[in-house]
């Protein structure tokens, strides 16, 4: 095999495919392209292109965020995607990409391109008739009607939308029969391709930048300070057209295999699976997957120290997954958990380490606890596609609620306890290593602040240190920083505090004190302040109507800022309003007396029914 060219390797792995697919995959595959893409996939080469295209989208994309954008016109031809399984022999198509850099289109070229023709009204007459003259020469672009496709999701918006591609020489061409003259001078330098500019905060004084533009941002906020930056037009630098994806690891990186920091990390080199293609009915963004989906099944042969598979209590403790331990939970992603019980149906030890009493007969607790495993068991497939053997012992855990940012370990657990199998959870080594912490800094030297206070996240230089506050008999080192913005500028704008403020003012007035002024009932304001449905026989629509302002939702003890509050007295809470919610309703009763009028009179109403909450119209 050696001895094959990279296209032999790559028809040869293309066959094996093929030939290891059941019948039932190849039936899925050959309705997948013919459905979707109108492919009918009888020769691999069929699907060149779509490959092809595919692989240009992920160079394209990592170009762009790592080297810059390597062409302005390359777009992706396809509504759909190829399938994963198609996904091979990429190396000759990843060696032989070369792009057209090109140049970016002009800012309403770029418009008309992916505007509606709803949205043509902020476009200059002469190009949003493009979008909705018959006579246009692009109006097939922007169809009056077009397909969907839900493609296995359930909401509109996440639907393949089938409009056609955008050939831009067609758009171009349209978009210059446009005479320039039609467009007013603000739109003529709204069209044009600007420069890019650099903004920078002058920290070592306004000449430290040599000379550059100055621009002053006044603050419309009284309590933030105006901010003087200086701005440079900048070249951006291009990338090169003929981008080549290396797939390595970027620098710094290590393995985990042979690395005695990282062998506790939920990896597929510490819990080894298999993998099958089965009818598992996972929870796919909150619907089951009704076609075959591919699904992890843990090697239960595989014996170490990291990944427990204990039959027993027993076993458990012998490797080390025991109460008062931190373990890693959550595979294939890793969240630390303490270990607070362990049970096997027969015998159940908890944070003491002794057998916690039962109160059933072995019989029935074996049948308790083998209804939690296959319980657990089954939602871990559901959730996460994961297939295990029914689990012969069940971790209680609770999760990490707070982690040490230098470590990575957890230093908070939750209060809430949740259930685990054992053989999904990971022991840490003893041979892993947590990162070193930095313990001390040095004067002069730059600091990331992770503490309290308006200046979390923000960088620093240490200007000096002294000692401090003495605990558990040593003298703790306090670092002095300064910050390169000021306390002004870090700080958030104070709108909890105003609207805390305007919370205390004075003039919140019970609902019996607002009815007396309004001169209505308490009983009719409740319904108003809150919900008041209506229905009449003359309403197209068999819905109710909500005319009550939702300032408060008492069953939920909710209510609308600045315009109602909840206090509570005595043991009870009661709702207060605003003398703006008093001005919002005594115009509501000045303009709609009717409605006020009717919830009286049906409230008073002695044949009404009790709980009735729905006021007829009629």
């Amino acid at each position: 095999i050696q001895q094959w060219t990279a296209e032999e390797k790559a028809h040869a792995c293309q066959m094996a495919v093929s030939a290891s697919e059941s019948s039932s995959a190849r039936m899925l595959k050959h309705d997948y392209y013919k459905t979707k893409l109108d492919l009918d996939i009888q020769e691999p080469e069929i699907l060149m292109p779509l490959r092809k295209a595919y692989v240009e989208g992920l160079a394209w994309t990592l170009g762009y965020y790592y080297r810059g954008c390597v062409s302005w016109r390359w777009f992706f031809p396809y509504h759909y995607a190829p399938l994963a399984s198609d996904m091979i022999g990429l190396q000759t198509i990843a060696t032989n990409l070369r792009f057209d850099l090109g140049d970016p289109f002009l800012p309403m070229q770029q418009l008309v391109a992916v505007l509606p023709p709803s949205s043509g009204w902020c476009l200059p007459d002469g190009f949003s008739r493009l979008m909705t003259d018959g006579n246009s020469p692009i109006i097939d672009y922007f169809p009056k009607e077009f397909k969907t496709d839900l493609n296995g999701k359930r909401n509109e918006w996440e639907a393949v939308v089938l409009l056609p591609f955008v050939d831009e020489s067609r758009l171009i061409s349209a978009m210059a029969s446009v005479p320039e003259s039609s467009l007013s001078a603000s739109e003529r330098r709204r069209n044009k391709l600007g420069d890019s500019w650099l903004f920078q905060y002058p920290r070592a004084g306004p000449d430290a930048l040599g000379t550059l533009s100055s621009l002053t941002v006044r603050s419309p906020f009284p309590r933030l300070p105006s901010v003087e930056s200086h701005a440079r037009p900048v070249a951006i630098p291009r990338a090169k057209t003929r981008y080549i994806f290396t797939p390595t690891l970027t620098k710094g990186t290590t393995s985990v295999k042979g690395n005695p920091g990282l062998e506790d990390q939920p990896t597929m080199a510490t819990i080894t699976c298999a993998a099958r293609h089965d009818f598992a009915s996972v929870n796919i963004f909150g619907s089951e997957s009704k076609d075959e989906t591919l699904v992890l099944i843990p090697d239960d042969k595989q014996r170490d120290e990291l990944r427990p598979n204990p039959s027993s209590v027993a076993h458990a403790l012998e490797q080390g997954l025991s109460p008062g331990n931190c373990v890693f939970v959550d595979f294939p992603w890793k969240c630390e958990a303490l270990v607070t019980a362990l049970d096997d149906g027969q015998q159940k030890i908890d944070l003491s380490g002794t057998a916690v009493p039962r109160g059933n007969s072995k019989e029935r607790q074996l049948d308790f606890f083998r209804t939690e495993a296959l319980s657990l068991a089954d939602e871990i497939m559901t959730r996460r596609g994961i297939l295990l053997k029914e689990p012969t012992v069940i971790a209680t855990l609770r999760l990490s609620e707070a982690v040490d940012e230098a470590t990575q370990r957890a230093t908070v657990f939750q209060d809430k306890e949740t259930t685990l199998p054992a053989n999904l959870i990971i022991v840490p080594s003893s041979k892993a290593r947590a990162p070193k912490k930095r313990t001390s800094v040095t004067i002069g030297e730059k600091a990331l602040y992770v503490g309290p206070g308006p200046f979390n996240c923000h960088l620093a230089t240490v200007t000096r240190i002294t000692k401090g506050a003495v605990a558990r008999g040593k003298a703790k080192s306090v670092a002095h920083l300064k910050f390169d913005v000021p306390y002004g500028a870090a700080r958030e704008t104070g709108f909890g505090s105003s609207i805390a403020f305007q919370d205390t003012s004075k003039g919140w007035v019970a609902i019996g004190s607002m009815a007396r002024t309004l001169h209505v009932t308490v009983q009719v304001l409740s319904r108003l302040t809150g919900q008041a449905r209506f229905r009449s026989a003359t309403m197209k629509s068999n819905e109710d109507v909500d005319l009550g302002l939702g300032l408060k939702f008492a069953s939920r003890n909710l209510c609308v800022p600045g315009f109602a509050k909840l206090v509570h007295e005595n043991g009870r809470g009661d709702f207060v309003f605003s003398q703006r919610a008093v001005r919002v309703l005594g115009e509501y009763y000045r303009r709609f007396p009717d409605v006020f009028d009717l919830i009286d009179t049906t409230l008073r109403d002695p044949q009404r029914s009790r709980g009735e909450t729905v006021f007829d119209l009629s």
